[in-house]
C-alpha cells in the first residue's frame, strides 16, 4: 500500500487544513505518450497483441549492465514482418489476440494501375499475392491449424487520360471476423519485452551508468491500473532463448545480478516482491528466487546487493529440466500498479558456466552518472542572464567506479574535453592522460574555469559540451564516458527534466506556492512552464490562478502581485517533455527577485513534477498555508518542475489539448522511413491542414511548415534525434521521435 509525505499538518485531522504533499507519480513523463496508448495493455511477458515474435537463440555468457537498451523494439518500430496470417475461431479469443472485421476474396485478386494507352478507363492490372488465412481449430492446445486460402480484395481503380485517379474501390465477396497476426524474427536482442525502464536517474549510486527498473508502469510509462491502490504482478524482464543444451549441474551455471530497492523513488512495501523464474523444457515458469520489500530507508543506507542462483540438474522426471536449447529466465515484480511505485533496480545481470555461489567477480570500469550541470544555481539559463564565472560551479565531478581487482586494473588514465557543439571550437581539453586511481569509487574533479575553460560569453541557442572519458575503454564502451550538454537559450530552470516524485498542495483553505527566481539583468517574462502529474487521478477540472509576485509575505513584507493568470486548469498532455507553457498576453518586464507559482482554493492536490536529482530549487520553495507564509519543508531535497521563459521577442501561446473523443475519430498519423536522411513520407489519414514542427532534443524549433504532397524534406537537418510535432486544423495531434542520419 502506498503512503504519501504530508508536511505542516496542524491538527490530527489529516487533510483538514492546507498542506504540501510529496507522492509517487502515476506515469513516467519520459515514456508516456498518448499516441502509444493501446487498446490491449501489456500484462505479461508475452504481450497481448497481434504479434508473433521469434528470437535468435543466444549462447553463454549472457551479460547486461544496462548502459544501452537491449530490449526488443516497440511494436511500431519493428522491421517488416516475415509473414502475415489470420486466426479465426475460439482460440483467437483464448490467446487474447485482437479481432477485427477483414475483407477478402475467394478467388485470385488484382490491383489496377494507370495505363495511358488503354482507354476509356486507362487501366491495366496485376495479380496480387496474399497471405494464407489459418483457421484455428478448437483443440485444447490451440496449436492445430487448418489452412484455408483467401486473397486480399481487388483494388479497382479508374483514371483520367492524364493519369489522375478518379475512382477507387475494394472488390470483395466475404468479410471474416478474425485476428490479423504479424510474424517476426529478431536478432541481437537480450530481452523479449519492454516493461523494464532502462534509465540513469532513478537509482542511487548505481554500480554503473544505467539500470533496469521494475515498477508499477507498463512499457508506455502508464500505470497498469490507474484506478485505486491495487497490488498485482507488474513488470517482466524476460531473456531471449538461451542454448544450455549439453550442459548439466556439474558445469556450475549460475545466474547473478545486483539489486537495489527504492533508489531515489518509492520503496517496495512488505506486500511487494521481486521474483526470478526459470522456464523449463515443458514451457513452465518455475520460481527459483524471491525477495520482499521493506521500509523506506535513508539514501546513504541504500546499497546494491549481490544475488546468484545455481541452475540445478533434474533429479526425478517430475523436476523441471532447464538444460535445453531454449532456456529462458525472467524477473517479475508485484507492485501497486497505478503508478511509479515500488522500485527495484537491477544491474549487471550475468549468466555463465564454471562459476560458484561466491563468484561475485565483476570486471568493468565505468561512470556512475552523466556529468551534472556546470551551472551553480540553475540547470538552464537564458543567454542574456548568463554572467560567466558568477553562474558557474567551481568544480563538477565525474563519479567513476573501478570494478576490477587492484592487482589487475588495466586502465592507465582518463581525459576530458569542453567544446562548442555549434561551432566545434574546443575551449579546454587534457593534453595528456590524467592518473586513473584503482580505488573502487573515485570522484574525478573537473575545474570549470581552469580545466574546462568554460566560456564566460555564449551566443543564443548554444550547446556547450563537457565530457570525461576513459582513455582505453573496456568491453562496455557506452558507460566509459560521462557527458553534460549545457544549453543556453531563453529558459530558466532548476530541474533536469526528469521527475521522480510529484509535489503540490492540497487540503482546505487558500493555498499559495511561490518559487523564487533571480533575474540579474532586466528582461521580459514571456511564459511560465509547468509539468503536471496526476498522482491520485486527474484533477483536470481543478481551477487555480498562476501568479507572479514581486514580494511575498515574508519578513514583514506585504504581497506584491505583478501578474495573475486566472481560472487555469491542469493539462495532462503528450507534448515536448510534458511541460505546459502558459504565455503571457503582454510580456512582463522583470529584474532581481520574483516569485512564480499558484494560488489554489480547491482542496484536491494540485501536483507538479518533483526532480530528486537536482536540489538547486529546494531553498527557493515557499508556501502560504493557513494564512502563514513560510519556507517549504519537503522531506526529500529536490526541485519542483516549474520553469520561466525570458524572451520578449516571441509570442508563447498556451498549449491546447485536442478533445480525446474527437481524436479517436481519426487514425494515427504515420511516417517512414525512420531513421531517415533526406525525405520523410507522411500519411495523415483523415486529418486536414496538417502542419509539422520539428524540435531538437532541448526543445528548440528547427523546422516548421505545412505538409505538402505527403512528404517532408529533412536534408538540411543535422544528424541526431528530433521531435516531430503534428498539428491539424489548428490543434495539437501527436508528437513522435525522428532520427536523422547522414
Amino acid at each position: 500500500m502506498k503512503r504519501f509525505f504530508a508536511i505542516l499538518i496542524i491538527t490530527s485531522q489529516i487533510g483538514m487544513f492546507g498542506q504540501e504533499v510529496l507522492t509517487p507519480l502515476t506515469y513516467n513523463h519520459l515514456l508516456f505518450k498518448q499516441t502509444l496508448n493501446q487498446s490491449l495493455t501489456p500484462r505479461s511477458s508475452s504481450d497481448s497483441s497481434n504479434y508473433v515474435i521469434g528470437y535468435e537463440t543466444l549462447d553463454l555468457p549472457i551479460i547486461d549492465e544496462f548502459s544501452t537498451n537491449k530490449q526488443r523494439p516497440q511494436y511500431n518500430q519493428l522491421p517488416s514482418p516475415l509473414s502475415e496470417y489470420y486466426l479465426i475461431g475460439k482460440c483467437a479469443d483464448i490467446l487474447k489476440y485482437k479481432n477485427g472485421w477483414y475483407k477478402f476474396s475467394k478467388s485470385p485478386s488484382k490491383e489496377y494501375f494507370y495505363l495511358g494507352s488503354n482507354p476509356p478507363y486507362y487501366i491495366d492490372s496485376v495479380l496480387l499475392t496474399s497471405p494464407t488465412l489459418f483457421s484455428v481449430l478448437d483443440s485444447p492446445d490451440c496449436n492445430t491449424l487448418s489452412p484455408e486460402t483467401f486473397y486480399a480484395p481487388t483494388r479497382m481503380k479508374r483514371f483520367s487520360a492524364t493519369g489522375q485517379q478518379i475512382w477507387d474501390s475494394l472488390v470483395y465477396d466475404t468479410i471474416i471476423y478474425s485476428a490479423h497476426l504479424k510474424n517476426y524474427f529478431l536478432k541481437g536482442y537480450l530481452w523479449t519485452d519492454r516493461h523494464a525502464y532502462i534509465n540513469t536517474h532513478l537509482p542511487y549510486m548505481p554500480p554503473s551508468k544505467g539500470v533496469a527498473t521494475l515498477d508499477g508502469l507498463n512499457e508506455y510509462g502508464k500505470g497498469y491500473n490507474a484506478e485505486g491502490i491495487k497490488n498485482d504482478i507488474a513488470d517482466y524482464l524476460t531473456s531471449a532463448p538461451i542454448n544450455l543444451n549439453g550442459l548439466n549441474g556439474n558445469d556450475s551455471v549460475y545466474l547473478s545480478f545486483l539489486l537495489q530497492p527504492q533508489g531515489l523513488g518509492d520503496n517496495p512495501d512488505v506486500i511487494d516482491s521481486i521474483v526470478v523464474e526459470f522456464r523449463d523444457d515443458r514451457g513452465r515458469w518455475n520460481t527459483v528466487w524471491s525477495r520482499k520489500g521493506g521500509k523506506q530507508v535513508p539514501l546513504d543506507s541504500l546499497k546494491f546487493s549481490f544475488h546468484s542462483v545455481h541452475i540445478k540438474d533434474q533429479i526425478v522426471p517430475s523436476d523441471p529440466n532447464f538444460f535445453y536449447n531454449e532456456f529462458q529466465f525472467r524477473f517479475k515484480n508485484s507492485a501497486t500498479i497505478s503508478g511509479i511505485n515500488d522500485f527495484w533496480h537491477i544491474d549487471f545481470v550475468r549468466l555463465d558456466r564454471n562459476r560458484t555461489y561466491q563468484d561475485t567477480s565483476l570486471t568493468d570500469e565505468n561512470f556512475v552518472y552523466e556529468l551534472p550541470s556546470v551551472l551553480k544555481y540553475h540547470t538552464l539559463l537564458p543567454t542574456q542572464q548568463y554572467r560567466g564565472n558568477i553562474d558557474l560551479e567551481d568544480t563538477i565531478f565525474g563519479i567513476n567506479r573501478n570494478i576490477y581487482p587492484t592487482n589487475s586494473f588495466p586502465f592507465s588514465g582518463h581525459r576530458f574535453i569542453c567544446y562548442n557543439e555549434n561551432t566545434g571550437i574546443v575551449y579546454g581539453s587534457s593534453s595528456m592522460e590524467l592518473p586513473h586511481a584503482a580505488a573502487p569509487l573515485v570522484f574525478h574533479p573537473l575545474e570549470i574555469k581552469n580545466k574546462l575553460n568554460f566560456p564566460t560569453i555564449v551566443s543564443d541557442s548554444t550547446y556547450v559540451v563537457s565530457k570525461i572519458f576513459v582513455s582505453n575503454p573496456d568491453n562496455y564502451i557506452p558507460n566509459d564516458t560521462a557527458t553534460i550538454r549545457q544549453f543556453f537559450f531563453n529558459e530558466m530552470a532548476y530541474d533536469d527534466g526528469s521527475a521522480e516524485w510529484s509535489y503540490g498542495t492540497g487540503g482546505l483553505g487558500t493555498k499559495k506556492l511561490a518559487y523564487r527566481f533571480f533575474i540579474p539583468n532586466k528582461d521580459t517574462l514571456a511564459a511560465i512552464k509547468l509539468m503536471y502529474t496526476n498522482t491520485r487521478g486527474s484533477v483536470e477540472n481543478l481551477l487555480f490562478d498562476i501568479t507572479v509576485w514581486k514580494t511575498i509575505g515574508l519578513n514583514g513584507k506585504q504581497e506584491q502581485i505583478l501578474k495573475t493568470l486566472t481560472k487555469i486548469k491542469p493539462q495532462y498532455i503528450d507534448s515536448l517533455n510534458n511541460f505546459v507553457t502558459y504565455g503571457l498576453d503582454i510580456p512582463l518586464e522583470v529584474q532581481d527577485t520574483i516569485y512564480v507559482g499558484w494560488v489554489q482554493s480547491d482542496e484536491r492536490n494540485l501536483q507538479v513534477g518533483y526532480d530528486a536529482n537536482s536540489t538547486k530549487g529546494y531553498d527557493n520553495i515557499f508556501l502560504m498555508l493557513n494564512n502563514v507564509w513560510s519556507k517549504a519543508n519537503v522531506p526529500l531535497k529536490g526541485s519542483p518542475m516549474i520553469r520561466i521563459i525570458l524572451d520578449g521577442e516571441r509570442k508563447f501561446p498556451t498549449n491546447e489539448v485536442v478533445n480525446a473523443e474527437r481524436k479517436l475519430d481519426h487514425q494515427k498519423i504515420t511516417f517512414y522511413p525512420n531513421p531517415a536522411s533526406q525525405v520523410v513520407t507522411i500519411q495523415i489519414g483523415e486529418w486536414r491542414d496538417v502542419e509539422i514542427s520539428i524540435y531538437d532534443m532541448i526543445g528548440k524549433l528547427v523546422l516548421q511548415q505545412p505538409l505538402r504532397e505527403g512528404q517532408l524534406d529533412i536534408s538540411n537537418l543535422n544528424q541526431g534525434l528530433y521531435y516531430m510535432k503534428f498539428t491539424a486544423e489548428g490543434q495539437w495531434i501527436q508528437t513522435d521521435k525522428l532520427q536523422v542520419i547522414k
